[in-house]
């Protein structure tokens, strides 16, 4: 692994988390990162920070990627192998496409099947229920605002579904056609601001998304030219003169003319990353940009590889500004991996898999609220959001384990104050009675209770994936994810800026406030 590039990614990325995350002074920067930071960090600029992810981003999900797509859809179409490999070489010599690539392949089938191509195309990819680590990984970076703008090449939408989660629908900017472009990001206002970022969060998907056929965009014309919207926001996000674009190319060949074309006249100071198992040429070339190069193999894989920029990213914070932890998303990405991405195809499949996932998230928000439920706020959060995907998969819901029955299966009760609130089941051991008048439980009791359930996370797993019960130790590491985000100092709150930061960071030596962004 290129350990010296993921240590400069790393350095990027927490720089642009503080400098999007506190209204600062250029000349009290430095003192600011000393206080903040464990290394000393010499460049303090503002920049744009970009991810471009493409199909190797996909790769964990076991779809069907590059030459294994082309086959499935030849299969399917049955086109005259000589009339399709005559347009794939008019493509390849007129047009320069690469006639292997999987892209230039749906543009060759889409002069004889366009139609049938789109259902198709939503058939193999209209999937988004599973957790890929890498995904999930971006998704929290994309909320703290270690980067600004993700931009998704791909139909399927796995990545859709880790930023709903872990961002909240209302709390950043989804674009998948011109309507949704936010239209103060398309302003003249904004455009001619040079350091202004977004307000919040954006994510793009500039081909579409399989769950919108009508947004699918694969054709030459598609390939040539974005919607014009869409084109004005990536010129008015990207190209700012003050601000050096930071682009960080995951699982993607660049093979997007057009989007090469708006990126290849940077500001100066420039930065591209690649995450790939090759080095992308693109065309045209990118060559005002300082290029890195960090190779996936079999060895070091995309989730090892975003872990380890994770761990780097962590490890530059002192202790009292780390930034929140990727527990949760190491819990997920541990329980479901391996999943068969036949399960959105199979009722019962899918069934279980909402069941185990409601459960799942009900022990998370167990965690972050030390122990007190209110099932109201959980109906309304990722809980009952997956609670109520398993009662739709449930051919008749009277059949469908209650809400609150699972509540009661991992011993909580219900509080004196109403139905509505829940508390952990806990014992005082002085005198081996239930203590009713504790709310919110300590740190010690919490890792009681988590440990004594360790029972029913096996069952999770025997259900999920029973070959995760051979690792050894797997069960435990995750109950001790569970007893990391018990933090009694944390406090969830949004991304936004606000002028409290300022005077947090000012005081923060006198009073210790935890910087819990």
């Amino acid at each position: 692994m290129q350990y010296e590039e993921i240590k400069q990614l790393g350095r990027v990325l927490s720089i642009n988390h503080l400098l999007s995350s506190f209204e600062l002074e250029t000349l009290n920067r430095e003192n600011i990162c000393e206080s903040i930071f464990k290394k000393e960090i010499n460049e303090i600029k503002k920049k744009t920070v970009l991810a471009v992810v493409g199909a190797g981003a996909s790769s964990h999900a076991n779809m069907p990627l590059g030459k294994d797509a082309i086959g499935i859809l030849k299969s399917k179409f049955r086109i005259n192998p000589e009339a399709l490999q005559y347009t794939l070489d008019e493509l390849e010599s007129v047009y320069r496409f690469d006639s292997t690539t999987f892209e230039t392949n749906l543009l060759a089938f889409s002069k004889y099947r366009s139609n049938n191509l789109l259902d198709e195309l939503n058939a193999m990819y209209c999937h988004r229920y599973f957790p890929i680590f890498c995904y999930e990984i971006l998704a929290h970076l994309l909320k703290h605002r270690f980067i600004d703008v993700i931009i998704n090449f791909n139909f399927d939408e796995f990545l859709d579904q880790s930023i709903d989660d872990e961002v909240g629908i209302d709390e950043y900017y989804k674009i998948i056609s011109d309507g949704d472009c936010p239209e103060h990001l398309l302003s003249n206002d904004f455009s001619e601001n040079y350091e202004e970022k977004p307000d919040l969060p954006v994510y793009i998907k500039p081909h579409g998304t399989a769950s919108h056929k009508s947004t699918l965009r694969f054709t030459r014309e598609d390939y040539f030219k974005m919607p014009i919207d869409i084109r004005t926001l990536l010129d008015n996000l990207l190209i700012k003169p003050n601000l050096p674009l930071v682009l960080i190319c995951i699982g993607f060949d660049m093979q997007s003319f057009e989007f090469n074309h708006i990126i290849k006249s940077p500001p100066k100071g420039s930065e591209i990353y690649y995450i790939n198992k090759n080095k992308p040429k693109p065309e045209p070339k990118l060559d005002k940009y300082k290029e890195y190069y960090v190779e996936v193999d079999k060895k070091n894989d995309l989730n090892s590889i975003i872990k380890s920029l994770w761990s780097e990213i962590s490890g530059l914070f002192k202790q009292n500004y780390k930034p929140r932890s990727i527990d949760r998303h190491l819990i997920l990405s541990s329980i479901f991996k391996d999943y068969d991405t036949d399960t959105p195809r199979k009722k019962h499949l899918k069934r279980k898999y909402f069941l185990n996932r409601t459960k799942i998230e009900l022990l998370l928000a167990a965690a972050k609220s030390k122990g007190l439920i209110n099932m109201n706020e959980v109906a309304g959060d990722r809980c009952g959001k997956y609670y109520d995907l398993y009662q739709k998969e449930v051919i008749h819901t009277k059949k469908a384990k209650a809400f609150v029955d699972i509540f009661k299966e991992f011993n909580f009760v219900e509080a004196e104050y109403g139905f509505e609130l829940f508390r952990l089941k806990t014992e005082m051991k002085d005198n081996n009675k239930f203590d009713t008048d504790k709310i919110i439980i300590g740190k010690k009791e919490f890792d009681r209770w988590i440990n004594e359930i360790g029972h029913l996370l096996q069952d999770i797993f025997d259900e999920q994936n029973p070959k995760l019960l051979a690792e050894k130790g797997l069960v435990k590491n995750i109950s001790n994810y569970f007893i990391n985000l018990y933090n009694p100092e944390d406090t969830e709150i949004r991304i936004c800026k606000n002028t409290i930061y300022n005077k947090i960071i000012a005081v923060q030596n006198k009073l210790k406030i935890k910087y819990c962004l």
